[in-house]
């Protein structure tokens, strides 16, 4: 038993352990907030960056009360890496800040709550000054190229280069922004340049923020990539493609008419295809200053260090080198380094691995080589420092960086070589080595029941070549002609089509918004009809329904309930006040089962 002094020790120890425990895992998550420029002016806007590292499934951290700025998120970013068996992961927040009036300002302090403890940022100071007015020129409908622009510089692109000079193997920052000031009503398709002749890398994370131009307020959304070339000379970069639906204007209908040419079309959009200019670049070939022996195509600037498993070792044992090169440029496409010749030692390259960093500016990151060292004989010896050579652009010249010698000390090897020992007899090397395995020079093949070609197994194996081939002829056919009969491929789709729009309009039965029900009821009928009929859903009418059907041998029962539940979702659309919630069920199910009932009537 514990007497009295020994309780109360053991109590200490416990609570020392425990705020050595708390201070750890106090110590292991990171959370800090910083901005990319403290002085801004009236017709700028600042990033806040908010991150938090160390931990994961953390909350997300609260801002302060900020009145001097309007602040609009741009998205947050989540990184997770796996060094030396080990999960680290770590939460970006950015957020957009565009000032409001001139003045000094502080961004209060961000906290963070994590299992009972508060974390808080340092607060930061920011001048705002007087801006100049914007001369930016909203492109005009002429100066943007597709098939149906947006008048009055409703949304635009904007590509552009960070320089026009560059050397082989130096970034080159393509910075794409889409502007949009009127509503989009599905995700924008964009098409990058193919970039031939550079190496890509995507820089993250993508910002999003407002932005106002001559009074008009736009909502940016910009990309940026990361250039390399490979080669000199003039090149150009083709144009970014965007597709996108924005919101028609809409025209005038009579109020009294439920199926005239425009109903279906409504909320219908129109599609706009916009181009961004070409750029071009002139990239330069990297200086010849005679030979470089340790110069491997790196460019950018970096630093090399070097590592070792042990510095002890037995001889005929490895010992893993890990040379790191780590710093500013193309990670990647960066070579090993050259080592120097060691006559007293195996050398085995055991590969590389790298971590490549593209949340900044500039793509940054280290790349590790592995390399494997034997020593032939007992003894200590200096391995001497690897050199390694790069050009700087910044100082458009070539520099050389070296490791620090390294000491290695062979011992005398435990393992007897069984080589050295002549006149081994063959029992000798088996009592003494079991790691052998001797060849046969007599081998017994095992009978066999039948010839092979004759088994039953065998035979209808040879025919599943053939069902294969036959299978690939049936679907080759089936998708080529629904890739060139635009009617079939709608006729068969119809069915998968408004099945998706009905399961999507039954999410929206408790909606707040009951419009949005009965138009995702309106668009599964219509779009099954026009893709039946092979007619756009947009442009169909009452009359034009009714023709089609009664042409496919349709009861006028059936065309009735058709025009009836249209007008149904039609009057609660428009006429909200005639919607009565406990009907909507029932109005799901008569939809489905009309759809059900005009399948085996239009099947064919």
């Amino acid at each position: 038993m514990l007497n009295g002094k020994g309780v109360k020790e053991s109590f200490l120890c416990l609570f020392l352990v425990f705020l050595c425990a708390t201070g750890a895992n106090a110590q292991d998550l990171s959370f800090r907030a910083y901005v990319d420029k403290t002085e801004v002016s009236l017709d700028d806007q600042i990033t806040l960056t908010i991150e938090v590292s160390g931990k994961q499934n953390v909350p997300d951290p609260e801002l302060p009360l900020i009145e001097d700025f309007e602040v609009y998120s741009s998205g947050r970013s989540t990184n997770f890496s796996f060094v030396n068996g080990k999960v680290s992961s770590s939460v970006t927040y950015n957020y957009a800040m565009v000032p409001i009036k001139e003045g000094q300002f502080y961004i209060g302090a961000v906290t963070l709550k994590y299992q009972g403890q508060t974390y808080q940022t340092q607060p930061i100071k920011i001048v705002v000054k007087a801006g100049r007015a914007l001369t930016r020129k909203i492109p005009s409908g002429e100066e943007i190229k597709g098939e149906v622009t947006a008048s009055g510089g409703e949304l635009f692109l904007q590509s552009k280069l960070d320089k026009k000079e560059a050397f082989v193997g130096e970034q080159i920052t393509l910075n794409l922004k889409f502007y949009t000031s009127v509503r989009l009503l599905d995700q924008p398709q964009l098409t990058s340049p193919s970039c031939t002749g550079f190496w890509v890398e995507e820089l993250s994370p993508q910002k999003q923020y407002y932005q106002v131009i001559e009074g008009k307020r736009y909502l940016v959304n910009e990309i940026k990539k990361a250039l390399f070339a490979t080669a000199s000379g003039d090149f150009t970069i083709e144009p970014f493609e965007l597709k996108a639906t924005v919101e028609g204007q809409k025209r005038r209908r009579d109020p009294f008419s439920i199926f005239d040419d425009d109903f279906f079309g409504f909320a219908r959009g129109r599609e706009v295809r916009l181009k961004s200019d070409p750029q071009s670049v002139k990239v330069l070939p990297l200086p010849e200053i005679g030979e470089l022996p340790n110069f491997a195509g790196a460019v950018g600037s970096f630093k090399v260090s070097l590592s070792a498993d042990t510095a002890k070792v037995e001889m005929n044992q490895p010992i893993t080198m890990r040379i790191k090169v780590s710093g500013v440029g193309n990670i990647k496409t960066i070579g090993p380094p050259r080592f120097p010749e060691l006559p007293d030692f195996r050398h085995y390259s055991s590969g590389s691995s790298e971590n490549v960093n593209n949340r900044s500016e500039r793509i940054s990151g280290s790349k590790i080589f592995e390399e494997v060292f034997i020593p032939k004989s007992p003894g200590k010896f200096s391995f001497p420092a690897v050199k390694y050579t790069f050009f700087n652009p910044e100082t458009k010249a070539y520099e050389t960086v070296a490791t620090r010698p390294f000491v290695v000390t062979s011992l005398p090897s435990t393992q007897p070589l069984v080589a050295e020992v002549p006149g081994v007899s063959h029992s000798e090397i088996g009592a003494g080595i079991k790691d052998l395995l001797y060849l046969k020079t007599k081998l017994s093949l095992p009978s066999k029941p039948g010839a092979l070609y004759r088994q039953a197994w065998f035979l209808a194996l040879q025919l599943l070549p053939l069902g294969f081939l036959a299978f690939c002829w049936i679907y080759s056919n089936r998708k080529e002609r629904l890739n060139a009969d635009v009617a079939y491929a709608r006729m068969r789709r119809a069915r998968r089509s408004s099945a998706r729009r009905l399961r999507a309009a039954r999410k929206l039965l408790s909606a707040e918004r009951p419009t949005d029900f009965y138009a995702g009821i309106t668009d599964a009928l219509s779009g099954y009809l026009g893709d039946k009929f092979n007619l756009p859903a947009a442009g169909l009418t009452s009359q034009m329904i009714e023709q089609k059907m009664r042409g496919r041998k349709a009861s006028p029962e059936t065309i009735q309930e058709v025009k009836s539940l249209l007008q149904h979702c039609d009057f609660a659309r428009f006429a909200p006040a005639s919607d009565d919630p406990s009907q909507r069920q029932d109005l799901l199910r008569k939809a489905q089962r009309l759809i059900d009932n005009l399948e085996e009537i239009l099947k064919n």
